[in-house]
């Protein structure tokens, strides 16, 4: 794996290449019910987060699909009390090389 700026990462994995970042988010996580849908549409992991921040739950539920449009995923992993973090693995491509002088 070639480690670029954290968090985004380069890595070959079965003779494929991808991409992946991790986002963090040390807020005040959320429980394996709220993980379960939050990537359903119209859908928040708490009722009174949308009171409190807005939104409409739509933003990663197309995340999602656009990563997985592009073969990829969006994926989350998180604990009451400690956070969450969010983690995007999109497919690399070829390595690009310099041409030949």
């Amino acid at each position: 794996m070639t480690k670029l700026p954290p968090p985004l990462y380069l890595a070959l994995c079965n003779g494929s290449s991808f991409v992946e970042f991790a986002v963090p988010d040390t807020g005040i996580g959320m429980t394996a019910e709220q993980k379960a849908k939050l990537f359903e549409e119209f859908s928040q992991a708490d009722a009174s987060t949308a009171q409190r921040f807005g939104g409409t739950g739509l933003g990663l539920a197309i995340t999602r699909k656009l990563a997985r449009m592009m073969g990829g995923d969006v994926t989350v992993t998180s604990e009451p009390g400690k956070g969450s973090v969010f983690t995007v693995r999109l497919p690399g491509g070829e390595p690009h090389r310099a041409p030949p002088e």
